[in-house]
């Protein structure tokens, strides 16, 4: 998908009283790719066609995911997302890439992390 598209699309679905922390490609496990979109409150998975269009969204709030692993690698970052409702999703998307416009950052990764426990 072209950056101006991403944008168009992410400027529709997000909602105005959302913060918007980032986005990045991804691909998972069965070769579907995704564009997600971190906020606050919400992660918004996007299924990718190979037309480049968005066919599926599926938003979630951070309360209906059990946890999130986060594998980093030097070059890309693997994300295993498990939902309270037992579904599970593995991606992997590029870290820190030059040559890749939609990697994942430092600051999507903190915020997709738990909270640190406060002794």
């Amino acid at each position: 998908m072209k950056l101006e598209m991403i944008k168009e699309h992410i400027n529709r679905t997000v909602k105005n009283d959302q913060l918007l922390i980032g986005f990045f490609h991804a691909q998972a496990t069965n070769s579907r790719r995704y564009l997600v979109t971190v906020c606050k409150d919400t992660i918004h998975f996007n299924l990718i066609n190979f037309l480049e269009k968005v066919e599926v969204s599926d938003i979630f709030s951070y309360r209906e995911i059990a946890s999130i692993n986060i594998i980093k690698m030097a070059k890309y970052c693997r994300l295993h997302f498990f939902f309270q409702n037992g579904r599970k999703l593995t991606l992997k998307a590029p870290y820190r890439s030059v040559s890749k416009p939609l990697f994942i950052t430092d600051e999507i990764l903190e915020r997709l992390q738990p909270p640190s426990e406060v002794s």
